[in-house]
C-alpha cells in the first residue's frame, strides 16, 4: 500500500511538471485573457502555459457580455479572488479556483451549480435556469432570483444578504441567525420561518402567505404585498417603510412615528387610519372602503388615493412629485404645486384640469374622462394618455421629441371656434400683468391687464395687432422670420416695466413655430389721466317715442384696463343731452344730478368706479323727432388732481333718428365732411341675431380703408368680449361661442355692438374719400355686408376777389 501511494505521488508530481499548457478553446475568452490581462506572451495558439509568470498577477476576471461559452483555463488561475462573467452563455462551470471569494455569473445558461470553493463570500447567480444550487459553508451574499429552483439547500450561518425572490419556492429552510437583508419575493411560499432578531429589510411580497411571524424589533423595511394577510403583526419602532399593498386587511396595527413610506392600496380598511406619521414622503390608500380623505402630511411627495369615490380632496402638499387619483368622482381638481412631475387622474367625472403652465409633466394619464374636452396650456409633457375623451385639438404644438403612445402631438390646434370651446393660442403667446414687485414674474396677486394692444414687427413693418382678453392673454399669428413684438402704450396711463427693453424678440422656424410664456409686466406710471373713452347705445337704435340706453366709459382711463391708477382721486362726470331727446332713469347704481338737460355725477373715488357700467342711463326719444334728426351726447370728466393729458377728457358722439332700420350697420362719427387734420374717426358696428335659434359663434370682417392709419386703431367698447386680430388693413373681431339669442324668442338680448377709433392719414388731399364697409358672419352662413360709412376731406372755402365776376346791375320794375 505505501508503494502504490508512493507511485500514484510521484506521477502526480511528474504529470503536473510536464503538463505546463493547457487548451483554452473558447476564442473570447483567449481574446480577453491576451488583450486585456497582458498573457498574450503565455499563450501558443489556442494553448495556456499555466507556468507562465503573468498569470498568479491576474487576481480578478471582468468578462461582461463577451459571448463566452467556455471558461476552460480559469482553474489555473491559482491567485483569482474576483470573476465576473456575467451575461454570456455559458452552460457548465469548470473546476474554480481555491481562493476564489466573489463569483458573478447572472445571466447565463446554466441549470446547476456545483462544487464551489469553500472560500467563496458572495455569489450572484441570478437569471439562470437552475433547479440546484448548492452553498459554500462560507457564503455571506446569495442573490439567485429569477431562476427554476424549487428548494433551497441549508444557509450557512454566515450568510448576511439573501435574495431569492421570482423562483418557484413553497417552502424555505431555516433562517441564519445572521441574517440582515431578506428578499423572497413573487414565489409560491405558504409559511414564513421564524425571523432573526439581526434582520433589517424583509420583502415577501406576492406569495401565498396568510400571515406574518413576530417582526424583529430592528426592522426598518417591509415590503409583503399581494398576499392573502389578513392582520399585521406589531410594528417595530424602527420601521421606515410598510408596503402592504394588495392584502386583506381591515386595520392597521399603529404606525410608528418615524416612518417614511406607507402603502397599504387594495385592502378592505372601513375607516382611515387615526394618525398618520407626521414626516411621510410617499402614501398610497387607495382602493380601500373607506370614502373620504383627511388632511395629509405635508411632506408627501408621492401620494395615491384612486379608487375611493372621492368628489373632493384636502389641501395637495406643496412639493408633490407624483399624484394618482384614478376611480374617483372628480369633476374638477384643485391647483397642482409646480413640482409635479406625473398625474394619474383617469376614470372621474373630470371636465377640466387645472393650469400646468408651468408645470414639466413626464406622464399624464386622462383616460375615461369623456366629458373632458379640453387640455389646459401645459409647460411639457413627455407621455400622454387621453382615450376616451373629448379632446380633439391641442392648445399648442406637442413637444415632437417627447413620447407619446396615443398620439397627442397629431391633434390639431385649438383655433377660435373650436366647438369644445377650448382656449386657443397661435403661433406667439402671452400674459400682460400688472407688475407690484418687479420680480417680472407674474405672481398670483398681480391680475391681468386687458384690452391692451400689442404690435408685432418683421423688422419695420407691423404685421399683426391683437389685444388681451380679460384675463391678460394675448396670442399673435406669424410666420417663419424674425419679429419683434411690445405693448402699445401710446396715450395710455401705463408703462411697461418687465422686460426692461420694452419688447421681445423671437425667431420662428419650421422646428420652432411656437412660442408660449411671451409676458410683459406693466405698471401705473405715476400721473393721473382722466379720460371719455367711449359713448355707445346698449339698445342699438334711436326711434321716435322709444326709449334707448347710452353707456358713457368715463374715468380712470386705467380702468380700460382692469387698473386702477387713480385710487383714490375725486372729481365729477358731466353728460350734456341735445336733440330730440330727453333724461328718463338712471341705468346702473349711479343717479345723476340733473339739471334740465345736464347731468352731473360727483365722484368721491375714482378707483372704485365701474368704468364699463356705473354712467348708464336711459333716455326716452321725443315724439316729436323726424327721420334725420341728430341726438347727440357731449361727455366730460374733471378731477381733483392734475390730469397728464387733459386733451381726452370731453367726447361728443351723435345718432341719427330712424324710423326703419337694418340691424347690422356701421356708422362713423363725425360723419359725412371732415377736416383735413380731422384728429380721429369713430367707428361703431352693431349687429343682431334676426334668426330663429341662438348664434353659437360671430365673426366681423372690417375693411380698413387705405387712408387710415393703422398702427393707431384703438378698441374702445364692446356689447361682448372679441378676440381682435389685425393683419394688414383686415379687422377681425371673433365671438367664439358668443351664443347670441336669436330676436323672436329675446329680442333684448339678440344684439352686439363694437366701438373703436382710428386716426385719417395726415396730408390727405382735399375730396379724398374714406369708406368703411364690414362683413357680419354668423355661424357659418354667408357673411352680411353691412352700409358703407363714409366721410371726405372738405373742399377749402373759396374766397371772392371780384375779379372775373359781371357787376350787378339794379333792375328797375316799370308801372305800367
Amino acid at each position: 500500500m505505501k508503494r502504490l501511494l508512493l507511485f500514484l505521488l510521484l506521477f502526480e508530481t511528474t504529470s503536473r511538471l510536464e503538463a505546463q499548457y493547457v487548451n483554452v478553446p473558447d476564442p473570447a475568452f483567449r481574446n480577453i485573457l491576451k488583450n486585456s490581462y497582458g498573457l498574450s506572451s503565455c499563450f501558443s495558439g489556442t494553448m495556456l502555459d499555466t507556468t507562465c509568470s503573468q498569470i498568479p498577477n491576474v487576481t480578478s476576471l471582468y468578462l461582461y457580455s463577451l459571448n463566452i461559452q467556455s471558461l476552460e483555463g480559469v482553474s489555473y488561475f491559482d491567485n483569482l479572488l474576483s470573476l465576473d462573467c456575467t451575461h454570456n452563455p455559458i452552460t457548465r462551470f469548470p473546476r474554480l479556483p481555491k481562493l476564489l471569494q466573489t463569483l458573478k455569473c447572472a445571466d447565463n445558461h446554466f441549470d446547476t451549480l456545483r462544487h464551489l470553493p469553500q472560500s467563496l463570500r458572495t455569489l450572484e447567480c441570478l437569471g439562470n435556469h437552475m433547479v440546484y444550487l448548492e452553498i459554500p459553508d462560507s457564503l455571506e451574499n446569495l442573490t439567485c432570483w429569477t431562476n427554476n429552483l424549487v428548494r433551497l439547500p441549508p444557509l450557512p450561518n454566515t450568510l448576511i444578504n439573501l435574495d431569492c425572490n421570482y423562483n418557484s419556492l413553497d417552502s424555505l429552510p431555516a433562517l441564519p441567525p445572521n441574517l440582515v437583508n431578506f428578499n423572497c419575493g413573487s414565489n409560491q411560499i405558504k409559511t414564513m420561518p421564524g425571523l432573526p432578531s439581526s434582520l433589517k429589510t424583509f420583502s415577501c411580497y406576492q406569495n401565498k402567505l396568510t400571515d406574518l411571524p413576530p417582526l424583529p424589533q430592528n426592522l426598518t423595511h417591509l415590503e409583503c404585498y399581494n398576499n392573502k394577510i389578513d392582520s399585521l403583526p406589531q410594528l417595530p419602532l424602527t420601521l421606515v417603510t410598510l408596503n402592504c399593498y394588495g392584502n386583506k386587511l381591515t386595520h392597521l396595527p399603529s404606525l410608528p412615528s418615524g416612518m417614511l413610506d406607507l402603502d397599504f392600496g387594495y385592502n378592505l380598511l372601513p375607516t382611515f387610519p387615526d394618525s398618520l406619521p407626521p414626516n411621510l414622503r410617499s402614501f398610497d390608500c387607495s382602493y380601500n372602503l373607506f370614502t373620504s380623505l383627511p388632511p395629509v402630511p405635508a411632506s408627501i411627495l408621492d401620494l395615491g388615493c384612486g379608487g375611493l369615490n372621492l368628489t373632493l380632496l384636502p389641501p395637495l402638499p406643496p412639493l408633490l412629485r407624483q399624484f394618482s387619483c384614478d376611480g374617483n368622482k372628480f369633476v374638477h381638481l384643485p391647483a397642482l404645486p409646480n413640482s409635479i412631475e406625473s398625474l394619474d387622474c383617469s376614470d372621474n367625472l373630470l371636465v377640466d384640469l387645472p393650469d400646468l403652465s408651468s408645470i414639466y409633466l413626464g406622464s399624464l394619464d386622462i383616460r375615461n374622462n369623456p366629458n373632458l374636452t379640453c387640455l389646459p396650456k401645459f409647460g411639457e409633457i413627455q407621455y400622454c394618455q387621453f382615450s376616451n375623451t373629448g379632446i380633439t385639438c391641442v392648445f399648442d404644438n406637442y413637444d415632437p421629441n417627447g413620447y407619446n403612445d396615443e398620439g397627442l402631438m397629431s391633434l390639431p390646434k385649438c383655433d377660435p371656434f373650436n366647438p369644445q370651446q377650448c382656449y386657443f393660442y397661435y403661433e406667439i403667446n402671452g400674459r400682460v400683468f400688472h407688475e407690484q414687485n418687479s420680480n417680472c414674474i407674474k405672481d398670483s396677486t398681480e391680475a391681468g391687464i386687458k384690452n391692451i394692444k400689442i404690435n408685432l414687427f418683421n423688422g419695420t413693418n407691423l404685421v399683426w395687432q391683437s389685444t388681451t382678453d380679460t384675463q391678460g392673454n394675448f396670442h399673435l399669428k406669424a410666420g417663419t422670420g424674425n419679429y419683434t413684438f411690445s405693448i402699445d402704450t401710446t396715450n395710455s396711463p401705463v408703462t411697461t416695466v418687465c422686460p426692461a427693453s420694452g419688447k421681445n424678440t423671437i425667431t420662428i422656424t419650421n422646428t420652432h413655430s411656437t412660442f408660449s410664456d411671451q409676458n410683459f409686466g406693466l405698471a401705473c406710471d405715476g400721473g393721473y389721466d382722466a379720460r371719455v373713452l367711449a359713448i355707445v347705445s346698449d339698445d342699438g337704435n334711436f326711434r321716435p317715442a322709444n326709449f334707448a340706453t347710452l353707456k358713457i366709459k368715463a374715468g380712470d382711463a386705467s380702468n380700460q384696463y382692469g387698473l386702477h391708477c387713480m385710487n383714490g382721486v375725486g372729481g365729477s362726470v358731466k353728460v350734456i343731452l341735445s336733440g330730440p331727446v330727453h333724461y328718463f332713469s338712471s341705468a346702473s347704481s349711479m343717479t345723476p344730478q340733473v339739471n334740465g338737460d345736464t347731468l352731473t355725477y360727483i365722484i368721491n373715488n375714482f378707483g372704485i368706479v365701474n368704468f364699463d357700467a356705473d354712467f348708464r342711463i336711459k333716455v326716452q326719444i321725443d315724439t316729436s323727432a323726424q327721420i334725420g334728426n341728430l341726438i347727440c351726447v357731449q361727455a366730460s370728466v374733471e378731477i381733483s388732481s392734475n390730469d397728464v393729458n387733459p386733451g381726452n377728457n370731453a367726447m361728443s358722439q351723435c345718432f341719427a333718428i330712424l324710423n326703419s332700420f337694418d340691424p347690422n350697420d356701421k356708422a362713423v362719427s363725425p360723419d359725412g365732411a371732415i377736416e383735413a387734420l380731422q384728429e380721429k374717426l369713430t367707428y361703431t358696428i352693431r349687429f343682431q341675431n334676426t334668426g330663429n335659434a341662438d348664434a353659437q359663434h360671430i365673426y366681423v370682417l372690417d375693411s380698413l380703408d387705405s387712408d387710415l392709419e393703422v398702427s393707431s386703431f384703438e378698441l374702445l367698447a364692446f356689447s361682448h368680449q372679441p378676440q381682435l386680430e389685425i393683419k394688414g388693413n383686415i379687422a377681425r373681431f371673433n365671438f367664439p361661442h358668443i351664443n347670441l339669442a336669436d330676436s323672436l324668442s329675446d329680442e333684448a338680448h339678440s344684439h352686439g355692438y363694437i366701438q373703436y377709433s382710428i386716426k385719417p392719414k395726415q396730408n390727405l388731399s382735399p375730396g379724398s374719400k374714406i369708406n368703411n364697409t364690414a362683413f357680419i358672419y354668423f355661424d357659418f352662413n354667408a357673411g352680411v355686408k353691412t352700409n358703407t360709412a363714409q366721410n371726405w376731406i372738405k373742399l377749402p372755402k373759396r374766397i371772392s376777389t371780384g375779379v372775373g365776376l359781371s357787376p350787378r346791375i339794379p333792375i328797375k320794375f316799370i308801372k305800367n
